[in-house]
């Protein structure tokens, strides 16, 4: 509701800053001002306009898509599971809103978990990139063994060691929803992806590739690119004692 308030209120006065300059350049005009300045000062922000109230939606198009969800009681958070006969905490299913807050909880009990397995189709990018930095901060390790497609790569890359079980699929692609046209480049949220994975040492070259691919289509690189890309660090039969 909090991020509901200051998209509306964002959409206001981005609405009440052009409607302000609008008038201010009929006055000017009816004042026997420069007409050319007062039409151009007019027309800009007329055009202007449609553009700033935009800008609030694309800003917070997740965040929207969230709140709506919430309001239709069709949340869905991932299942966040600790085993500490295995030592680690297992993270299934959709990243929906609230995801991080479970993640969070099983971060901080006891006894504490180094590990966190990763199995997820993706979600939203806003929780999957919170999510990541919270498993960068307490430097733990993370794996997926089955599937991780995504913004459940960005929970992977968040680990020390990065490992893939024998028979793990990781997908990558570009941020989007389906009803949507892909976009021709890369959106806000893309380049906040990049800049995530090229924060865990991560190529370049891999990087493009991955957000280069739709989101209606999906990339999965064998495993040898993503250890050369330094995207995964080692195979899960390399894993640390107690794993």
């Amino acid at each position: 509701w909090l991020v509901l308030l200051l998209i509306v209120s964002l959409a206001l006065m981005c609405a009440g800053w052009c409607i302000a300059v609008m008038r201010c350049a009929l006055r000017r005009q009816r004042e026997g001002h420069n007409l050319v300045v007062s039409f151009l000062a007019f027309v800009g922000s007329l055009m202007l306009l449609p553009n700033l109230m935009s800008f609030p939606l694309l800003l917070a198009d997740e965040w929207l898509q969230g709140w709506w969800e919430s309001v239709r009681y069709e949340v869905t958070v991932a299942d966040v599971m600790r085993i500490p006969d295995l030592g680690r905490i297992v993270v299934r299913g959709e990243l929906g809103f609230g995801s991080y807050k479970a993640l969070e909880q099983a971060i901080l009990a006891k006894p504490r978990l180094t590990l966190v397995q990763i199995e997820s189709a993706g979600g939203y990018v806003v929780e999957g990139l919170a999510m990541a930095r919270l498993i960068e901060a307490h430097r733990m390790d993370t794996v997926s063994l089955e599937e991780c497609d995504s913004a459940c790569t960005l929970l992977l890359a968040a680990g020390q060691e990065r490992y893939l079980g024998p028979n793990a699929v990781v997908g990558f692609h570009r941020s989007g929803r389906p009803g949507r046209e892909p976009s021709a480049s890369w959106t806000p949220t893309d380049h906040r992806i990049a800049d995530y994975y090229r924060s865990r040492a991560t190529t370049e070259e891999f990087v493009r590739l991955a957000l280069n691919t739709p989101f209606n289509r999906i990339w999965t690189p064998e495993p040898g690119q993503m250890f050369a890309a330094g995207y995964a660090t080692k195979w899960w039969r390399e894993r640390k004692a107690g794993y």
